[in-house]
């Protein structure tokens, strides 16, 4: 049975800016945009058609939010711009468990990483989190990644346990966007010569 669905990655997806429906003919394909990869919002054919001035209200409240999030990011990379950016092969992090901390697993999220507080540069603020895969730079809260910053992976690792597709990061890759608790919300995803490789939308945790 045919599914139809619309792109909501606003901004970077063209099909997503002209809100052109898309058809998925095949039951075992992955319900996702054509263009950019992101999963795709799911279109009724049947009952009532949604009414334009609700649709024109929820993109503009979509676009506005992909502004200020693109203006708080601009805001913290001037105010850091002391602290350049390394290349993702060179960001170096210890990844040996911290002591009295149960190892970290494969399976387990960003938000499921046990640190020590010698491991984190700043509970609350802008700083740097050292991870057993990598090393995250950006906004903190309670030790853990929560707003803009960069996760650097210096081994490859599971992106995220809520990525419905499994994707996984090789080491070198990076991923720009945004975090929640600990856990990617949304992001750009590059690999070590900064090609981007695709938008990863995972949304947030329930």
């Amino acid at each position: 049975m045919e599914r139809i669905g619309k792109c909501m990655n606003l901004g970077p997806c063209g099909m997503a800016n002209s809100q052109r429906q898309q058809v998925i003919a095949d039951d075992e394909a992955d319900f996702v945009c054509a263009e950019c990869g992101s999963e795709l919002q799911k279109v009724e054919t049947g009952g009532q058609k949604a009414c334009p001035g609700r649709v024109k209200v929820v993109v503009a409240v979509v676009v506005l939010l992909l502004l200020g999030i693109g203006l708080i990011y601009w805001l913290n990379t001037s105010n850091a711009s002391e602290e350049e950016v390394r290349e993702p092969e060179t960001v170096a992090a210890d990844n040996t468990p911290p002591a009295g901390k149960e190892a970290y697993t494969e399976e387990s999220g960003v938000a499921a990483v046990a640190l020590d507080s010698a491991d984190i540069k700043t509970l609350n603020g802008v700083g740097s989190v050292a991870l057993s895969y990598g090393v995250y730079k950006g906004e903190i809260r309670e030790g853990l990644p929560h707003g803009i910053g960069t996760l650097y992976y210096r081994d490859a690792h599971l992106i995220s346990k809520y990525d419905e597709h499994e994707r996984r990061a090789e080491p070198g890759d990076y991923i720009v966007g945004e975090f929640s608790k600990g856990e990617l919300v949304q992001g750009k995803w590059f690999d070590a010569e900064k090609k981007q490789k695709g938008v990863v939308m995972i949304g947030r945790a329930k």
